[in-house]
């Protein structure tokens, strides 16, 4: 996720629609933090989503939990994951939110453990 980390460093030109340098980030977010969760958790399902310059989604792991995560909109945000248990896939409210760097497996791992 350092790839991440540091393209979040760059400045996001804004736009009413999708540009390619928010494609190619959001291309770059779900690699990145597929492989991540994939080498760190037993994961069952991972669900990744763009909106308007924000990355969204869910991912379960083997034991059932469902995890929701966001990363908020890109051109001036903080870098920070917000990761909170869910109900299913469709629960955007879930639990008590908890906010990670982007970079910070450790943190992930303390949150999702």
């Amino acid at each position: 996720m350092h790839k991440v980390a540091t393209a979040l460093k760059q400045e996001f030109m804004s736009s009413s629609g999708l540009t390619e340098q928010f494609s190619d980030f959001y291309k770059l977010f779900k690699r990145e933090l597929t492989i991540t969760l994939k080498k760190h958790f037993n994961i069952a399902e991972i669900r990744i989503s763009r909106g308007h310059f924000y990355v969204s989604g869910f991912f379960q792991l083997t034991d059932g939990r469902i995890w929701y995560f966001s990363l908020g909109d890109v051109r001036w945000g903080d870098g920070k994951l917000l990761i909170r248990r869910a109900k299913s896939f469709q629960d955007y409210t879930g639990g008590s939110n908890n906010f990670v760097d982007v970079a910070d497996i450790a943190g992930l791992k303390r949150v999702v453990s």
